[in-house]
């Protein structure tokens, strides 16, 4: 059984919210997400190790805004983080750890956006 994130991490509401304004197209939508987030979470990490915090930075600003749609609250707050700490050159370890903590916030709530198959 999939686990359920809490209230801090995922915000059903806005996620009902997003349902209800894309209707049909929203499966749509999810997937599309889902396919480009897992890009740019591969994105973020590669540039991370070759040192290129401009272009993590950016894939992190990007992502950040849908997944705000999507009430993915944990995963926001880890791309702030990361986003944030790009842009003041912060230590490479940190950095590391915001990207893991995005990646295992989506993990966490995709199965919340997905209808089951």
């Amino acid at each position: 059984m999939q686990r359920k994130p809490p209230p801090h991490e995922f915000d059903e509401r806005a996620l009902a919210e997003l349902r209800e304004d894309l209707g049909d197209s929203y499966a749509e939508f999810v997937v599309h997400f889902v396919a480009t987030a897992r890009v740019a979470l591969d994105q973020i990490d590669a540039a991370l190790h070759r040192g290129d915090l401009a272009e993590a930075g950016a894939q992190a600003h990007s992502l950040r805004g849908t997944a705000g749609y999507l009430g993915a609250m944990a995963m926001c707050d880890a791309l702030d983080a990361l986003q944030c700490g790009a842009q003041h050159d912060a230590a490479r370890a940190d950095l590391l750890h915001n990207a893991a903590q995005a990646r295992d916030a989506f993990m966490a709530v995709m199965p919340c956006w997905l209808p089951p198959s």
